[in-house]
């Protein structure tokens, strides 16, 4: 059974690249564009993740009530939030606090899987990097 991931950017070319990327991986990936459908695929999906990768600026008001509800539903997930500037103090501490990891924009195919895998405390995942 494949490991699923929700992919959240509101950006179509990234999202289409990082579901490409994990599924060549043979992950599975539920995708969101935005704040509101991804706590609707979230809510969903809620017992077959096993992890998010979610862009901080995601509309329409962040990536905050997405992290939140993520935490309440599976607080043992903890989310890869992704961002083309360093996250400030208040979501740093957020996003370590549940366990979660930051990947900077732009990065390589080859750092989400590593990411990912080390999220998911594997050394190594579905597939070949």
């Amino acid at each position: 059974m494949k490991l699923t991931l929700l992919v959240v950017d509101d950006e179509p070319q990234l999202l289409r690249l990082m579901t490409q990327v994990l599924e060549r991986q043979d992950y599975a990936v539920v995708s969101a564009a935005d704040g509101e459908e991804a706590i609707s695929v979230l809510n969903e999906h809620r017992d077959s993740l096993c992890g998010a990768v979610i862009d901080v600026f995601i509309p329409p008001r962040g990536s905050g009530e997405l992290l939140e509800a993520l935490h309440a539903a599976r607080p043992d997930l903890g989310p890869i939030v992704v961002s083309g500037a360093p996250l400030d103090g208040d979501m740093a501490q957020r996003v370590e606090s549940m366990g979660g990891r930051f990947l900077q924009k732009p990065f390589r195919p080859a750092t989400l899987i590593e990411t990912v895998r080390d999220l998911l405390g594997a050394s190594s995942g579905p597939g070949d990097a």
